[in-house]
């Protein structure tokens, strides 16, 4: 059952068991009926891990962190300060979480997803501060956000709305020139679904929102 669905969603459990839960629930902490139960549900699933890897759980996390502090449970940040081997850091990005390239493109699909559809600036600021970090962490692998953050940066430097915001933005910007990653270095959709459908996710840059031709498969498949 679980390969029909991985072939219908584009989220494969087989290859990245948290990234594709995180990238079905997404929606559910899109929708104002169903966050609180997604979030609990997230968070059981991360407390009652008993893995020694906390890169197994790193789809949970990404999922979590950019919610409110209120929404957070002290044992997640304690996740993720431990990984990161620094008091009071909150950077998904480091060599415990993120151990290869395929994982570190996992997390930078799923950041812009959630940042291309996010209205809450809590939100918005923590993915730009952990791309802030991730541009340097691994710089060859951040071209594949640019399809959806060129045009949200621009719209930040536009508007001038949220400082702090502007500030990571810019941060983020300056890492792009140092690192030589320009505009020509931007992945096209269709070489991106590419490499996300060789690596089983091909559905996590669109896994904000239903897909119509999902609709008519679903139920079959859970009945079969």
């Amino acid at each position: 059952m679980l390969n029909k669905i991985d072939e219908v969603s584009g989220l494969s459990f087989k290859q990245n068991f948290s990234f594709a839960v995180a990238g079905h629930l997404l929606k559910g902490l899109r929708t104002s009926a169903t966050k609180a139960a997604t979030t609990r549900l997230l968070t059981d699933l991360i407390d009652s891990h008993c893995e020694q890897n906390p890169s197994l759980i790193l789809g949970y996390l990404a999922a979590l962190m950019p919610l409110s502090s209120d929404d957070v449970s002290s044992n997640l940040r304690q996740i993720v300060i431990q990984s990161s081997g620094e008091a009071g850091s909150q950077s998904l990005f480091n060599s415990t979480l993120v151990p290869d390239k395929t994982i570190g493109a996992l997390l930078f699909t799923f950041l812009a997803t959630v940042l291309k559809s996010s209205e809450i600036g809590h939100e918005q600021l923590f993915v730009y501060r952990s791309f802030e970090e991730g541009v340097n962490f691994m710089p060859e692998i951040f071209p594949i956000t640019f399809e959806v953050l060129t045009k949200k940066m621009e719209g930040v430097l536009n508007s001038a709305q949220n400082m702090d915001i502007m500030a990571a933005v810019l941060n983020i910007m300056d890492s792009i020139y140092q690192h030589k990653l320009d505009s020509t270095n931007a992945v096209p959709d269709a070489t991106l679904k590419k490499y996300l459908t060789s690596v089983g996710f091909s559905g996590l840059a669109e896994s904000d929102h239903f897909q119509p031709s999902q609709t008519a498969v679903v139920t079959p498949i859970v009945i079969t």
